[in-house]
């Protein structure tokens, strides 16, 4: 038994308790929350590039994951953010007056544990095939929990999964053709109904869009550049610096870059509820 397994069949086990205990499935979390702890502690304090085969089984038909540096933080702070999130979700989905639960609250805490389980699963996995899966779970969970606010915003995000799916090569390529082929269907279909409008404000701010994602590609790129010479004297997490480095940048350059395109009207009128 490893942590590196548990750490993505714990919240998938989760997933399946809460569909099974409805309204009930929402108290999972106070156990949720220690028990996903104390794993990703344990992980922490595994060495750097511990690997672990899922069942013993031999490649290619078992599953590698390791934990390297990267890896390890990345499960940290994703444990930490689903912690806070899910402690808000408890009043935010808690049952009415009558204790009755409402359609949002039962399907939040199954999505809930599927993206925390999906978002392990891509960090951990070292192939480009199971870190497919992982993205298809993480993008059906958040498609899904957008969907209770806008169904037009579910299938805007729904678009931009899909084309991060393109990223992928080979046989997750392969299956992403057929994923837009689906996609195609839904748009078609959002479109006739009226849910999905490619109206001149649409097409203007999908635009504004790839200037900034053009924008991002070329200051990362830049950053990538500028950092090798600083990072090549470095013995010691080497790989954690640079990651800083590529997030600090394309958080300044993508802000800075929406910032300017849609102002800050349209920013704040964003993060309004």
């Amino acid at each position: 038994m490893s942590p590196l397994d548990l750490l993505v069949a714990v919240p998938l086990a989760l997933m399946i308790a809460a569909v099974l205990l409805g309204s009930r499935g929402r108290l999972l979390l106070l156990a949720a929350i220690p028990v996903m702890a104390g794993l990703t502690v344990w992980l922490l304090l595994l060495p750097e590039g511990t690997a672990h085969i899922v069942g013993d089984w031999n490649l290619p038909l078992g599953i590698l994951l390791r934990a390297d540096g990267v890896a390890q933080l990345l499960v940290a702070a994703t444990s930490a953010c689903a912690s806070i999130i899910g402690l808000y979700a408890l009043r935010e989905f808690a049952p009415g007056p009558s204790g009755s639960e409402t359609a949002h609250g039962y399907a939040f805490w199954p999505l809930f544990y599927l993206l925390w389980g999906g978002a392990n699963a891509g960090f951990l996995t070292t192939d480009l095939f199971n870190l497919y899966v992982a993205l298809e779970m993480v993008s059906l969970a958040a498609v899904a929990m957008a969907a209770m606010g806008s169904l037009r915003a579910a299938l805007q995000y729904f678009v931009v999964a899909l084309v991060g799916s393109l990223a992928q090569i080979g046989l997750a390529l392969a299956t992403a053709v057929g994923a837009w082929i689906n996609l195609l269907l839904v748009v078609l279909f959002a479109v006739r109904r009226g849910y999905l409008v490619f109206d001149r404000a649409f097409l203007i701010a999908l635009g504004k869009f790839a200037v900034a994602g053009a924008v991002l590609a070329a200051g990362l790129w830049l950053a990538a550049r500028w950092s090798v010479p600083f990072l090549a004297g470095m013995a010691a997490l080497r790989d954690e610096a640079a990651l800083g480095i590529l997030i600090v940048a394309g958080a300044l350059i993508y802000g800075g870059c929406i910032w300017l395109l849609f102002g800050r009207r349209w920013l704040v009128t964003l993060m309004r509820p």
